[in-house]
């Protein structure tokens, strides 16, 4: 920076240095200005990064270097390329197998996963099954299947109870309760109605009985005599899906009717069976 004072006849102006700069002279033809500059102080490195070595002051006669270290274990892969660190052809980490897989990863022994040949006349590349990754990372196949099976037994039995004139009427209602135990996929279920009901027929009187709207026996006593507990078990079979892990109630109405000559009955039995297929 120069600053100048000026008389009548004449400026005299003095250079003021700033940071890092030397100024000398007076500027007469004896004491010529002279400007320097003091030198850089030198750069400090440290290596606070195992993978990297720095080196020099970033002077001209030692310059600032990087370098990259690289482990010299025979298991690392990693080379310095022309564009960078890479991992050669063929040169990556080998691995080690079990159960049954062979090779060890490297270009000239890939991993081989052992298989089976497919045992079945329909196509293996629309109706094989998938593997799947879970959350730890191990392979899964499709869920497995399952098969299930409830059983709810009911027996009514009481006082002899007249058979109603009108069909249907309803004189029992059993029921079953079950779950689908896959959270994955529907249920597909076979759900078997069995009953038994017992009538005592005395001369002259009849009755029939039936399964929800459906029925079943009709019967006669033309005799003279008392026909006690006539019964015959009779069955009835649907199937219906449930969803996954759902809860489904299967009802039973057991009904009776066109009672005449004081046919009565004293017993309603019942089985519910619910067979489920899962796949």
């Amino acid at each position: 920076m120069a600053r100048c004072g000026c008389g009548t006849d004449r400026c005299n102006c003095s250079i003021v240095a700033g940071p890092g700069i030397t100024v000398e002279g007076n500027g007469s033809p004896g004491v010529p200005v002279v400007i320097s500059a003091e030198p850089a102080p030198p750069l400090e490195v440290a290596n606070d990064d195992s993978c990297v070595t720095l080196d020099g002051d970033g002077s001209t006669a030692s310059p600032l270097s990087a370098a990259l270290r690289l482990d010299p274990s025979e298991s690392n892969a990693l080379v310095c390329g022309p564009d960078g660190l890479m991992v050669p052809a063929g040169g990556g980490s080998t691995v080690e197998t079990g159960c049954g897989i062979t090779g060890d990863g490297s270009a000239a022994s890939p991993v081989n996963v052992p298989v089976g040949e497919w045992p079945f006349e329909c196509d293996v590349d629309t109706e094989g099954g998938d593997l799947f990754c879970d959350s730890s990372g191990r392979l899964r196949t499709l869920p497995r299947g399952r098969t299930f099976y409830q059983q709810q037994v009911t027996n009514d039995y009481n006082d002899p109870t007249p058979v109603p004139a009108t069909y249907p009427t309803e004189i029992a209602h059993h029921s079953i309760t079950f779950t689908n135990p896959d959270p994955c996929r529907p249920m597909y279920v076979l759900c078997e109605q069995e009953v038994d009901v017992d009538i005592d027929y005395p001369p002259n009187s009849g009755a029939t009985w039936g399964i929800t709207g459906d029925e079943q026996q009709r019967f006669a006593n033309t005799g003279s005599g008392t026909l006690n507990d006539v019964h015959t078990q009779l069955t009835k079979v649907f199937h219906f899906e449930i969803a996954p892990g759902a809860t489904a109630t299967q009802n039973l109405f057991i009904q009776a009717g066109a009672g005449f000559g004081g046919a009565a009955y004293n017993k309603v039995q019942s089985y519910l069976r619910v067979f489920g297929i899962i796949l």
